[in-house]
């Protein structure tokens, strides 16, 4: 299923951040305590208890603090300033870098783990790929991505169609998040962009925790 739109580096994440700033206490309240506990508990139960891992597309880091730090080396990765500015007030990563997901600033196997909440959507079918790839080529042998992929049947994503309808008939342009999003058939889409890119023994977990509104897609570069 597809809702189409712009691509993640024709948005501007800047001003998207800047705005983010202004969320009401219930955004923030869900970013931490429902996603939240939902990233730490598959980021802490498929990540080995040592190594370097990196968040691609960190934004304010608000959903990945709860992941148990163990000895455990945590990197940033965003196009946004303003996020990262955010983001390093957390004191969650050991490191923030401002780069893009498609042409990352690391060399091959760099990472032992990388994981996402909220960023793979953003890419249309003829772009995951190689983004895909990419995070491939700097995950080490064995390494994990455990990628939180936004489904189109989730309670956050229909609030959304319906915000976005109703104020697109009353003539305004406000949208509840970034326009740029293309969603998919959870499982058999979803692996079959994963194998093309290298990764194998894909597996998608739909969880209770947030009301199914993501599918936790869990890769493995063998």
């Amino acid at each position: 299923m597809f809702f189409e739109g712009v691509g993640m580096t024709d948005t501007n994440w800047d001003s998207y951040w800047q705005a983010e700033d202004k969320d009401p206490p219930f955004a923030s309240f869900y970013r931490s305590h429902v996603v939240g506990k939902l990233v730490a508990k598959y980021c802490d139960a498929y990540f080995p208890p040592a190594g370097k891992f990196i968040e691609l597309g960190c934004g304010s880091g608000e959903s990945s603090l709860q992941i148990p730090e163990r000895d455990r080396v945590f990197v940033g990765l965003d196009l946004s300033q303003n996020a990262l500015s955010r983001a390093q007030k957390s004191g969650f990563y050991s490191e923030l870098v401002s780069g893009d997901i498609g042409a990352l600033p690391f060399d091959d196997e760099s990472f032992d783990g990388a994981w996402n909440i909220g960023v793979m959507e953003h890419f249309k079918a003829d772009e995951l790929v190689p983004v895909l790839r990419e995070i491939y080529r700097v995950l080490k042998q064995n390494g994990v991505a455990v990628f939180f992929w936004p489904t189109w049947f989730g309670p956050i994503t229909n609030a959304a169609l319906v915000y976005d309808t109703l104020h697109a008939i009353s003539g305004s342009k406000k949208t509840m998040f970034p326009k740029g999003y293309v969603f998919y058939w959870v499982k058999g889409q979803i692996s079959a962009f994963a194998e093309k890119a290298g990764f194998k023994n894909c597996v998608v977990y739909l969880s209770t925790r947030d009301l199914f509104q993501n599918a936790v897609v869990i890769v493995r570069k063998m």
